[in-house]
């Protein structure tokens, strides 16, 4: 694809993420989800859900949209783009524009995938058995390791099963700083406590753990609103030492942790090592408006 080209899909793909986003599109697919549940009469769910809405709105500050692409090609470094399904928690989704001078690999447990555009690779019997076979512990493994799994490509990126791939992500090298990672700035919080907050609400990860967890850094005297990142989209350079330090560090933390909750471990391991969370979130200030990827929010199969 010709960078041309490339920028004419990305523009398409951007008004069509700006759509989904906006305030009309999402009030009309929440009419719809609670025209069904009437129907079907789940009357407490709703309210469920009504309170739900309320309760985060408080924890949710969007920030203006930002981004700096530069779509020059890459040339003469050896790069892989990388992704771990575990069970059926996400479709896998094609890549819509594959870089012929990328390895597209495919992490999962699902012997049974046909008409597969990745390399599929099988989760590791010994990991499996290292980490008792817990799903979300063998996914951040291979999300957070790439200094491991790839020790002779110059650049890693790794997408959620979640995120599909529409141009080229190789281009988003040029936005990785002296540190050699490169992330979205999180696009609602930028602080641990206020994340754990939206987790008692929305009952992400483990709250017993993610409380002494934090209880545990706030001791440590670790600031409030000392920065978040978005997950979804992970670029490391595999030679900058520094960058594998923290990627092998931060998968050290949220391991033994037991939160399940990877962005709360990130801003903590920056901390110990006097990095701002500005210096590695240079990919954007919303994930959800790079124009290089569509991200389906709804990670479980229909």
């Amino acid at each position: 694809m010709d960078k041309e080209t490339m920028e004419a899909l990305e523009k398409i793909v951007a008004k069509y993420n700006l759509l989904i986003a906006s305030k009309e599109y999402k009030t009309g697919v929440k009419w719809i989800e609670l025209n069904t549940l009437m129907k079907k009469g789940k009357i407490f769910t709703i309210l469920k859900k009504i309170i739900v809405h309320k309760k985060i709105k408080k924890y949710e500050n969007p920030t203006p949209t930002f981004f700096s692409i530069n779509n020059t090609p890459i040339v003469k470094k050896k790069i892989v783009i990388y992704s771990c399904i575990i069970g059926d928690y996400d479709n896998i989704r094609n890549p819509i524009f594959k870089n012929p001078n990328c390895d597209y690999i495919l992490f999962t447990d699902n012997s049974k995938i046909q008409k597969c555009s990745w390399d599929i690779q099988e989760i590791a019997k010994e990991i499996k058995e290292k980490y008792s076979n817990n799903k979300t512990i063998i996914n951040r493994y291979y999300k957070l390791n790439p200094q491991e799994l790839f020790p002779n490509y110059d650049y890693a990126i790794y997408v959620d099963g979640n995120v599909e791939i529409v141009s080229d992500l190789t281009t988003l090298i040029h936005n990785v700083g002296s540190l050699g990672i490169a992330l979205h700035k999180h696009c609602f919080r930028n602080c641990i406590y206020d994340e754990l907050e939206a987790c008692k609400i929305l009952k992400k990860g483990n709250i017993f753990k993610l409380q002494n967890q934090i209880e545990n850094y706030k001791k440590e005297n670790f600031p409030s609103h000392y920065g978040m990142a978005e997950c979804g989209l992970i670029i490391t350079d595999l030679k900058e030492e520094v960058a594998k330090e923290i990627m092998r560090d931060w998968f050290l933390e949220f391991f033994h942790s037991s939160s399940l909750r990877d962005q709360i471990a990130l801003p903590y391991i920056l901390w110990k090592k006097n990095i701002k969370v500005e210096q590695i979130t240079t990919l954007g200030n919303n994930i959800f408006q790079n124009p290089k990827m569509i991200i389906h929010k709804n990670h479980k199969k229909n």
